[in-house]
């Protein structure tokens, strides 16, 4: 099993958080005819696009790739946080499954539920920062919007 570091966190982070801004791009032009649902997932976006700056900075911040071995809980905790489906590329590739805006807000709702879980996770194994705590409580705000 591979090693986490911060670096390889914060790697992650930003890749969700891009792939996250795309997918919530098309599900707007996907609703296009529904203007209060795509302005949500516009929104979203926005927020993404933010995210994916901040963890970027915090990545350029990075010095050292201190790891996690999997003798420790805390790499128990990211890779099973890591490894929800919506982590994996293909998820935010295939929107056919999406028929209805409930059924697309649903999906959003449990891609925030993931990535709000994986940045705990984060921050519970790689130690607490202003920018994560606040990173955090963004992603706080969209599951409880």
């Amino acid at each position: 099993m591979q090693n986490i570091s911060l670096h390889k966190v914060l790697e992650l982070a930003v890749t969700t958080e891009e792939l996250g801004g795309q997918y919530y791009r098309d599900l707007a032009k996907k609703f296009a005819g529904e203007p209060a649902v795509a302005e949500i997932f516009e929104k979203l976006a926005l927020d993404e696009d933010g995210h994916e700056t901040q963890f970027q900075a915090l990545l350029d911040g990075v010095d050292g790739d201190e790891e996690l071995t999997d003798a420790d809980d805390a790499y128990h905790m990211l890779r099973a946080a890591s490894t929800t489906v919506f982590f994996d590329k293909a998820t935010f590739q295939d929107l056919s499954t999406l028929k209805t805006p409930a059924d697309a807000l649903r999906n959003a709702l449990d891609f925030e539920k993931s990535t709000l879980f994986y940045y705990q996770q984060a921050r519970d194994a790689i130690g607490a920062s202003d920018e994560l705590d606040k990173l955090i409580a963004a992603e706080k705000g969209h599951v409880t919007a």
